[in-house]
């Protein structure tokens, strides 16, 4: 398992990053904002409504991750649907549980799909299109993540053992 450490604002996590890395995911970024509107869109405490959307657009994200061509792997999100609409249906879960959605034209292409308890953040799922591939998602996404991570308070991440 791997467990990260979280600076204490979001200037000292962006200069660890170092200067290549942060121009090389400017860069990503750009690119995919010239194939259309990109947003970046965080879920957290929401009603049931918003949930059930929440949980049909990462579960369609997985379908066309590379978790649809493994037969080894599980897709934690579209298996377990109705676990994670009853789940994020408490008041419990829907405050612990934090989404961000990437989109681009309104199309789901990337989720990461976390879970909150003390001062951690374990990162339960992260998938992305694999028509997007090359842009990076996993790492645009995650840097979401982290960046909503130090804002909430939160000091370090679990990154759990990768799928």
């Amino acid at each position: 398992t791997l467990v990260i450490d979280l600076p204490e604002t979001v200037e000292q996590y962006r200069e660890s990053l170092g200067k290549k890395f942060s121009k090389k995911l400017k860069r990503r970024k750009r690119s995919l904002s010239k194939l259309g509107k990109l947003e970046f869109t965080r879920y957290n405490s929401c009603d049931g409504a918003t949930w059930d959307d929440v949980i049909d657009q990462c579960a369609s994200i997985e379908m066309k991750s590379w978790l649809a061509v493994s037969e080894e792997a599980e897709m934690r999100i579209h298996e377990n649907r109705e676990f994670w609409q009853q789940y994020l249906r408490s008041k419990d879960g829907s405050r612990r549980v934090v989404v961000w959605i990437i989109t681009l034209d309104d199309k789901p292409i990337s989720f990461s799909f976390a879970i909150n308890s003390g001062s951690c953040r374990y990162s339960f799922s992260s998938h992305y299109d694999e028509e997007f591939k090359k842009y990076g998602l996993g790492i645009i996404a995650y840097g979401c993540t982290f960046e909503d991570a130090i804002n909430d308070g939160i000091k370090m991440i679990n990154m759990g053992t990768g799928s």
